[in-house]
């Protein structure tokens, strides 16, 4: 089980795996979130995310334009005002 592995299995568990998911899933849900992608532009960043995790998100994030995180800080700050 889970409580018998050593040391080394938990670190990279915790400092490798957790942060991989962590950045597959923020990219997954960002590029959904997304307005400016249309819905097959979305469906071929999906399937390359799923195909290719790490490289998949990497690339996403990597090509994200800086245009699209002013367009949400905006967004963000209609919301809130």
């Amino acid at each position: 089980m889970i409580y018998n592995l050593p040391i080394w299995n938990w670190v990279v568990f915790f400092f490798i795996y957790i942060p991989i998911v962590i950045l597959w899933v923020a990219a997954l849900v960002s590029m959904i979130t997304r307005p400016d992608i249309s819905g097959w532009g979305k469906l071929g960043w999906t399937i390359f995310i799923f195909a290719l995790p790490l490289i998949g998100a990497l690339t996403y994030i990597a090509l994200y334009p800086k245009e699209a995180v002013e367009m949400e800080k905006s967004q963000t700050y209609r919301r809130a005002a």
